[in-house]
């Protein structure tokens, strides 16, 4: 897949996804599909990044990539915020909606549900790597 250059952290500093992917870790990939996300969908990101802080922080780790350069009121301080400032890592992953991509430390996509769906992403990869 072709790397995303045009993305600033909470920083400013401009970063690029493959950047965020070289540390042998998996990684959660959340793309925000509007600059105003629901509450609802704020709560299931949340969820989704104490499910990752709590279990899988080790070996996994969790970004939310948004549009624009504005964070949305409601996430955790703690979350991985990446700003897509032009949208060119929601173009290159298609990610017209919310979704979620598994990366696998190799840098290839291991899973990708649209929309969102915490309780299939844990039964694929009980399924396919036996994490719980």
């Amino acid at each position: 897949m072709r790397d995303c250059y045009c993305l600033s952290d909470k920083k400013g500093d401009v970063v690029s996804l493959d950047s965020q992917f070289g540390d042998g870790k998996c990684h959660l990939l959340f793309f925000i599909a509007a600059g105003n996300p629901s509450p609802e969908l704020i709560g299931e990101v949340n969820s989704i990044c104490d499910w990752v802080d709590c279990n899988h922080s080790e070996w996994m780790e969790f970004h939310i990539v948004v549009p624009g350069e504005m964070t949305p009121d409601g996430f955790h301080d703690n979350a991985n915020i990446l700003f897509d400032t032009n949208n060119e890592a929601h173009h290159l992953y298609g990610a017209k909606g919310e979704c979620i991509y598994f990366i696998r430390p190799d840098g290839y996509i291991g899973y990708r549900s649209l929309p969102p769906n915490l309780q299939r992403l844990k039964k694929h990869l009980n399924i396919v790597y036996g994490i719980k």
